[in-house]
């Protein structure tokens, strides 16, 4: 009776009918809408971020972070940490990247399951543009703490597509 009861509840999550929905409504429709864009105006968006990303691959190598303050980070759960980088680039601006705190734990090279956390400009420092964040561990335990500086246009699919990223 309870096993029953667990399949018509669970059931709906896991049917096939649910799975085309959420196909079509997360990305073939976001796709076609893409294409729309991306082919209107004689591929006018299509050739304005081609362009863009040249630009930002020849200038990839200037970018440059800093974080002063990680390292041994001690925290509560729930407790805010105020984390601060300094990023230096030349020909680029910071609307043409994004700098993310990614928190989680470490597995070989890679996170599992991050957190990635947006920080924002808040000013200038020695030439560089400083960016906070704040993280707010949801978990107890030893987390890996990094800030990641990527590309970042709001015409991109995905926002790591460029492969581009530079870690501090």
């Amino acid at each position: 009776e309870t096993m029953m009861a667990s399949i018509r509840t669970c059931t709906p999550q896991f049917s096939m009918k649910r799975m085309v929905k959420d196909y079509v409504s997360d990305l073939y429709l976001p796709a076609a809408v893409g294409r729309q864009a991306i082919q209107g105006n004689d591929y006018a968006q299509a050739k304005a971020l081609a362009g863009w990303k040249k630009a930002v691959r020849e200038a990839w190598s200037s970018v440059h972070v800093y974080v002063p303050n990680v390292g041994n980070i001690t925290t509560t759960v729930s407790e805010s940490v105020a984390i601060t980088a300094h990023v230096r680039m030349e020909r680029l601006s910071p609307t043409d990247i994004a700098v993310e705190i990614v928190a989680g734990v470490r597995k070989g090279e890679d996170f599992d399951n991050p957190v990635v956390i947006p920080m924002t400009v808040t000013g200038t420092e020695n030439g560089a543009i400083v960016y906070t964040g704040n993280l707010s561990p949801s978990n107890s335990g030893k987390l890996a703490i990094g800030v990641r500086v990527r590309p970042n246009h709001p015409a991109m699919m995905d926002p790591n597509e460029m492969g581009l990223n530079r870690w501090a």
